[in-house]
């Protein structure tokens, strides 16, 4: 954790339009959950360091033995009481896709990085909607 710690620098700043996508979402009065592969080590650096956790009602972190992101995401419901019709993953990963549409969620692609070695299996897995800019996430929001 250390050397994660130490070496955050080479990733200064969260994506363009990151912070202004959250202050909407609060402002929209939606509720905000973090599920993340990160480890519980690795997630609260990134989080301190980029200043956003305050921007989360619950942080989920993730398991070096395996893939507990399904789990996670059914834990934040169950805790939070939220109704699944209205709750929406966003991910960046083909398992991200797999694990929300398992829970039964719906589930958007974050694909606002550089293109992404697993673009073309996200987009075949069909998640429910595709941002390619966050630009365009927050104009969805606004309406």
């Amino acid at each position: 954790a250390k050397t994660y710690q130490n070496l955050h620098y080479l990733c200064p700043t969260v994506f363009d339009g990151i912070i202004e996508l959250l202050d909407e979402l609060k402002r929209q009065n939606c509720s905000i959950s973090m599920v993340t592969g990160k480890g519980p080590q690795t997630c609260p650096i990134s989080l301190e360091y980029y200043g956003i956790k305050k921007y989360f009602e619950v942080i989920k972190t993730g398991s070096p033995e395996k893939n507990v992101k399904e789990i996670r995401i059914n834990e934040v419901i169950n805790e939070l009481g939220y109704d699944k019709s209205e709750t929406v993953y966003i991910g960046d990963t083909p398992t991200d896709i797999i694990d929300s549409k398992n829970v039964g969620i719906n589930v958007y692609s974050a694909l606002w990085k550089p293109k992404l070695e697993d673009e073309d299996k996200i987009i075949a897995l069909k998640p429910d909607k595709i941002f390619y800019k966050t630009k365009d996430f927050i104009e969805l929001i606004k309406k």
